[in-house]
């Protein structure tokens, strides 16, 4: 997903959240037959949480300890047909190393490099396969795994994603790729799937309904008229990515947001001040005893 957007933190408290909007958030948060997440608004962790390196094992496991209620990550197949985390197409962003593709290089090419973010060279890290992150997660976190492709057969993909998470519960795909996602569909009628796009609009929407996703994921650019345009209609939750900042937060919750994707879950959180937008699913999941928060 696209980097964050902030603004400055001012503003008024959340306004009335539209009926069907509720109604919406109440039946997925409900569903056992759906992804299992305490009662909306939810914080999503997106590749993690700062400071830690993007998509890689510590940046999630941080995230866990800062209460998100949903982990979302980017994978790939690798030439070797080994689901690894990474973002870009190619190792030059974060390893100096514009001719390794992800989708062409080995498991062991990639897992060999040391990863270091190009701006804050004391951030480093390497990739992880994705085995390895769902081993090292408390048993059926909820995770948000997201595919993408570049040249990579889309059978292929939608197969080895299926098979990586055959043992885990509490699993959503979502893609950019709507044809990837139709094969997902087509290879898992139960599969928990949402499309990813910059905007929402009547043809996402649709796409939405024929594949029975179980959620909707837009972009923050505009996305507060897109969340009051979805919140009059019944349809899957609208999750927004990727929201820093409190005040645009709060706005994107009133209007109707059931989700908010954001760098810095933990922070973020404790800006927003009100019990209400604080997940306790993550202590929850790791033993601790504090309770699940209530309707």
């Amino acid at each position: 997903m696209a980097a964050a957007t902030t603004v400055s933190d001012a503003g008024a408290a959340p306004e009335p959240v539209s009926p069907p909007a509720l109604a919406r958030r109440a039946r997925a948060a409900e569903d056992e037959s759906q992804v299992r997440l305490p009662k909306p608004p939810w914080i999503i962790a997106h590749r993690g949480a700062e400071p830690r390196l993007e998509n890689t094992i510590p940046a999630l496991l941080l995230a866990i300890d800062e209460g998100a209620d949903l982990l979302e990550f980017d994978v790939q197949a690798t030439a070797d047909n080994v689901l690894v985390l990474h973002h870009d197409a190619n190792l030059a962003r974060l390893a100096g190393r514009s001719d390794l593709v992800v989708e062409s290089s080995t498991l062991q090419e990639l897992a060999a490099l040391e990863l270091r973010h190009p701006e804050r060279s004391a951030l480093t890290g390497r990739i992880p396969a994705l085995a390895e992150l769902l081993a090292a997660l408390p048993g059926d976190f909820p995770v948000n795994i997201e595919l993408k492709r570049h040249s990579t057969d889309r059978g292929r993909l939608a197969g080895l994603a299926l098979a990586a998470t055959v043992e885990r519960d509490n699993v959503l795909f979502s893609s950019f790729d709507a044809a990837l996602l139709r094969e997902l569909r087509r290879q898992s009628p139960s599969a928990r799937i949402a499309p990813l796009t910059r905007r929402w609009s009547p043809a996402v929407e649709r796409l939405a309904e024929e594949l029975e996703a179980w959620s909707l994921h837009v972009s923050e650019q505009d996305a507060e008229a897109d969340a009051r345009a979805a919140g009059r209609r019944e349809g899957p939750p609208l999750l927004v990515y990727t929201v820093n900042d409190a005040a645009r937060a709060r706005a994107l919750f009133a209007a109707g947001a059931a989700g908010l994707f954001t760098d810095r879950p933990g922070a973020l959180r404790a800006e927003l001040g009100d019990p209400s937008y604080s997940g306790v699913l993550s202590s929850t999941y790791r033993g601790s005893s504090a309770p699940r928060r209530q309707a």
